[in-house]
């Protein structure tokens, strides 16, 4: 307490014992509170290192967690890798496939029509034949026959420089030489009855978009090819693919079947007005 011992001592002698008893009791609680202060020092410095240690631990689950991440990130972009080269050797050897059968199909059709053109020349009589065929000049609204094709239509227009005509058949529109048509008098169609005569698919109503949006990989090219040959039928110039940009997957699988399409003329991304490169505008 900082009172010199001498002078304790003197007190001692001069003090009743009951003082004495107080004095011990005083000496007693500062050397406790001495320990309290110690142990609240030790205490204090225990939690410094606690939150410290904590610190750390955080700061290491932080870079376990990022790195946890990039592993992540890593494997999922090489599996999209992987799969977007695996849908890119499916896509050619579907394309080279669809080629080849054209390729067969279209030699098949020659050889059949060839057959038929054979056969007709064969049935018909050559004085049958021009009896039905007129040698006047071809004009708009004239029906004339189509010799390449040995089919019957109606002349749209005339273009007398290049020495071209638009003949409707049907649903759909040929642009053909004036060499490979002739005129044909009223009633030709009737006296001619089936023979040389084709009848077209009725054409259904083909609305000038496909949406292709949330579509699977594998359904993209059937839902397309389809919508082609009806459109086409339908007469249709030009029409919008939608499939939208994300990973660009559906876009890549779109153009690259619409290259080797043999009814597309091109195509080209829509404007920025048209949903710009999630569209595709597709000449007919």
């Amino acid at each position: 307490l900082g009172i010199p011992p001498e002078i304790i001592e003197s007190a001692k002698t001069m003090l009743p014992q009951g003082a004495l008893d107080l004095e011990s009791m005083l000496i007693d609680i500062a050397a406790e509170k001495t320990k309290v202060k110690e142990l609240r020092i030790l205490t204090e410095r225990a939690a410094s290192e606690v939150h410290t240690r904590n610190a750390e631990v955080e700061k290491l689950l932080a870079k376990i967690r990022s790195e946890e991440q990039r592993v992540i990130q890593d494997a999922r972009d090489k599996v999209v890798m992987v799969v977007s080269d695996l849908h890119r050797q499916i896509r050619q050897a579907s394309l080279d496939l669809r080629k080849q059968r054209s390729k067969e199909a279209i030699n098949k059709a020659k050889g059949s029509l060839t057959d038929v053109n054979t056969r007709l020349d064969n049935e018909l009589q050559p004085a049958e034949i021009t009896k039905k065929k007129s040698k006047e000049a071809i004009a708009v609204g004239d029906i004339v026959y189509i010799n390449k094709l040995n089919i019957y239509g109606e002349v749209l227009s005339i273009h007398e420089k290049k020495q071209e005509v638009d003949v409707q058949a049907g649903q759909i529109t040929f642009k053909l030489r004036i060499a490979t048509i002739e005129k044909v008098e009223s009633g030709t169609d009737e006296q001619l009855g089936v023979k040389g005569k084709v009848v077209l698919p009725e054409s259904r109503p083909v609305q000038m978009r496909l949406d292709l949006r949330g579509k699977r990989a594998d359904e993209i090219e059937i839902l397309l090819d389809g919508y082609l040959s009806d459109a086409t039928i339908a007469n249709l110039s030009e029409v919008q693919i939608i499939h939208g940009i994300a990973t660009g997957t559906v876009r890549q699988i779109v153009r690259d079947f619409l290259a080797g399409h043999p009814l597309v003329k091109s195509f080209s991304s829509g404007s920025k007005d048209h949903g710009g490169d999630g569209v595709t505008i597709v000449c007919l």
